[in-house]
């Protein structure tokens, strides 16, 4: 008799459970803003269910610029494909939009990881969950990103689930309006947090454990999480687009001037975008009312 009233309790338990998650599910559901912004993305037909990615060892181009919103973001989206550009011969640099806290022990950990991969760096320093969009931010990356050519340029993609991820391409796309970027460079949008509707595949098994081996240079960040474990869980869990592989990076490639098309779309209201108060309301946003060329 015991038995049974436990397990009649538990399984009134689940249910009470199940519901309280389905309520907290449909209420969390309903604040998801970007819903409507993110379907007109990919009605947009840039891609499609049927679309096989291209497996590539490295991109084409020999100049590659990384923006990265927090230091490691270039390491934990793209670091394996990375790795093979320095190999073969490319020359690359990262701008960071923030410092990532303790700023201090982050850009040292930085300046590390960059001489041991072999790229260069520079900090613009925003704060974290504080990037600004204005004709000054705006005119700052817009310079850093003209003061040498490009080929390609990697940026997390816009629906990153990241809000300082989406403020980086939002930045980005106002660079492109504002004349800083050519319609010709090619995006690579790499992952961090979100899966990507990938067009293009990077088999990094060679180099994972390279990868991994510089993510944990970042201290101060492993501290917090095992973003070495988690992301090549992620790149592993990629291998559902490149089967014969053990790690792959996955990127969304595209012109610059295609991938402004999707950024004006997502991004026509910021408010729908974001969570963070800042983001949303229009504060920090003062170049979005129109003042930046088109």
């Amino acid at each position: 008799m015991a038995n049974v009233l436990a397990t009649v309790l538990r399984r009134l338990e689940r249910t009470i459970n199940t519901r309280q998650a389905y309520k907290f599910f449909m209420r969390d559901w309903k604040s998801l803003t970007d819903l409507q912004s993110c379907a007109r993305v990919v009605s947009t037909m840039r891609f499609n269910q049927t679309l096989e990615p291209l497996e590539m060892i490295v991109p084409h181009g020999k100049r590659i610029t990384v923006i990265a919103p927090h230091p490691d973001d270039e390491m934990l989206g793209a670091g394996g494909t990375l790795i093979h550009a320095r190999h073969a011969g490319a020359s690359i640099r990262c701008i960071y939009l923030t410092s990532s806290q303790p700023a201090a022990q982050v850009e040292v950990e930085t300046a590390e990881v960059a001489g041991h991969i072999g790229y260069r760096t520079e900090f613009l320093r925003y704060p974290v969950a504080g990037i600004p969009v204005t004709p000054e931010s705006v005119n700052t990356l817009g310079a850093a990103l003209a003061s040498e050519p490009t080929d390609c340029l990697f940026v997390p993609i816009l629906m990153d689930d990241h809000d300082d991820h989406r403020r980086a391409n939002q930045l980005l796309w106002h660079a492109w309006r504002g004349g800083f970027v050519p319609d010709g460079t090619e995006i690579w949008c790499y992952q961090v947090y979100s899966p990507v509707i990938s067009n293009v595949v990077v088999d990094i098994s060679d180099v994972a454990e390279e990868k991994a081996a510089a993510i944990r240079m970042w201290k101060s960040q492993i501290k917090i999480r095992k973003f070495d474990h988690y992301i090549l869980g992620l790149n592993a869990f990629n291998i559902r687009l490149l089967p014969k592989a053990k790690y792959v990076e996955a990127f969304f490639v595209v012109p610059m001037r295609e991938y402004a098309e999707l950024c004006a779309v997502y991004f026509n209201e910021p408010s729908t975008a974001f969570y963070n108060p800042a983001y949303k309301s229009g504060v920090m946003n003062d170049i979005v009312a129109g003042t930046a060329s088109s």
